[in-house]
């Protein structure tokens, strides 16, 4: 899909290919916390959602080709991540460089390389990519990797 979708209402019909029979689909935007269309990240303190997505984009596509020094400078230190089986703090972006193996698991890397940068999920506390493997700050900025 291509463009991009404007409106607060989806109407439409699903059906299988070869089946007669149709469904209606009516999705609408109902929950207050994801902001409107316009403003989705509002609610996180955001005021310019295309850096949110801008940042969210590049940061998925640095971990998704593995360069390390492109992940490292989008994360707002100190973060805290689970390293072998612990609960650390990682204070600056030549520490993350330094245990990117151990944070950034192959399952890891998975998980965030299968979640959509972009119309993301919002609260007050952040913006979420994916089912929370990394939460974004009202800059764009990385504040959580939940590895």
């Amino acid at each position: 899909m291509q463009g991009t979708l404007r409106c607060d209402v989806i109407v439409g019909s699903w059906h299988k290919i070869d089946a007669a029979q149709k469904l209606p689909v009516y999705l609408s935007l109902e929950d207050g916390a994801a902001g409107s269309l316009g403003h989705l990240y509002a609610i996180a303190g955001a005021q310019d959602d295309s850096l949110i997505h801008r940042n969210a984009l590049r940061f998925w596509q640095a971990v998704t080709m593995g360069d390390k020094a492109t992940v490292a400078s989008l994360v707002d230190y100190p973060v805290k991540v689970h390293v072998a089986g612990a609960l650390r703090t990682i204070r600056n972006r030549k520490e993350l460089m330094s245990r990117y193996d151990a944070i950034f698991s192959p399952a890891y890397r998975k998980a965030i390389s299968q979640a959509m940068p972009r119309n993301m999920f919002a609260r007050d506390q952040g913006i979420m990519l994916g089912r929370g493997e990394v939460w974004f700050g009202a800059d764009g900025r990385v504040i959580a990797l939940n590895n």
